[in-house]
């Protein structure tokens, strides 16, 4: 029992997003909890896999990895493909969650989200022939 309160509390737990915190309280949340802890785990391995499968794509991810941050102006110059062409391909690899953005004034700058590169490098080396255990 809280004693500013006089509420019994039990079985609290919190669930941290990079933008959000989600508190459960009690027994009945439990299973939501986990649920949305499994959730937040998986990886859409079918967007990524929809995000590299194109060759543009793979080339614009190469040009990402080679100078940093990339504008549509970049791509376009570079690999001579229409801006609408080259967002169209930005926005598939920003829904897999690839790539991220930073705006200056009007430009959009996109580069490697590297920290979930490696969350999918994480997830998809347990299966590898090093791994002893699947988790």
């Amino acid at each position: 029992m809280d004693e500013d309160t006089g509420f019994a509390i039990k079985n609290i737990k919190t669930l941290y997003y990079e933008n959000a915190i989600e508190l459960f309280l009690g027994n009945e949340y439990e299973a939501r909890f986990e649920y949305l802890l499994a959730e937040e785990n998986a990886l859409a391995l079918d967007t990524l896999g929809t995000a590299i499968s194109e060759p543009n794509r793979v080339e614009i991810f190469k040009l990402m990895h080679i100078k940093g941050e990339i504008t549509i102006k970049d791509i376009e110059q570079t690999m001579k493909i229409s801006g609408t062409n080259a967002y169209y391909h930005l926005m598939l690899m920003l829904k897999a969650n690839i790539v991220q953005t930073r705006n200056k004034g009007r430009t959009v700058y996109y580069s490697i989200n590297r920290s979930h590169i490696d969350k999918v490098c994480r997830y998809i080396g347990q299966f590898g022939t090093n791994s002893m255990e699947v988790k």
